[in-house]
């Protein structure tokens, strides 16, 4: 579904020094939402939720203020489906073939362990949570390999 004007919502990828204060510091925002450990190119995913772009950069703002971030990486929701809310265990970018945005998302939001899909602005055209059994990731991530006109897919999996 589009969004609508009243509700928009941030991905937000963290590179820092310290997860345990940094998480601890991050939780105490209003408007931040499910925030995962992460390892890979980002230390920690979330998710801010917030009424206005002023409220968005705001919230970023907070988070890049925090002594122990080095950097914050935005990407800005402007699609989303959001099903089967269990704990996330791998966040999951994607970069498509601008032609296929729309036909990759729609099959990514038809996956059973698809939990948060967000087409997005940014380096990346889709942020996605899944909820995989660890010994299950590889196929899973081949499997959104092989749809067409997936480009790239970097995994980074829940600590």
């Amino acid at each position: 579904m589009w969004l609508p004007k009243s509700e928009l919502r941030c991905w937000a990828m963290v590179v820092e020094c310290n997860n345990k204060k940094v998480i601890d510091k991050i939780n105490n925002l209003d408007d931040v939402d499910e925030v995962i450990e992460i390892c890979g190119s980002y230390d920690i995913a979330m998710l801010i939720n917030g009424k206005s772009p002023e409220k968005i950069y705001q919230g970023l703002k907070m988070i890049g203020n925090i002594s122990e971030v080095m950097s914050v990486t935005s990407y800005l929701s402007v699609r989303q489906c959001t099903k089967n809310l269990q704990q996330p265990n791998v966040c999951i970018l994607i970069d498509t073939a601008s032609q296929d945005i729309e036909y990759v998302w729609e099959t990514l939001c038809q996956m059973d362990e698809a939990q948060k899909i967000d087409i997005v602005l940014g380096a990346f055209d889709i942020v996605m949570t899944a909820n995989v059994p660890r010994d299950q990731l590889g196929p899973f991530l081949d499997g959104i390999r092989g749809i067409t006109g997936v480009i790239r897919v970097i995994p980074m999996p829940k600590l």
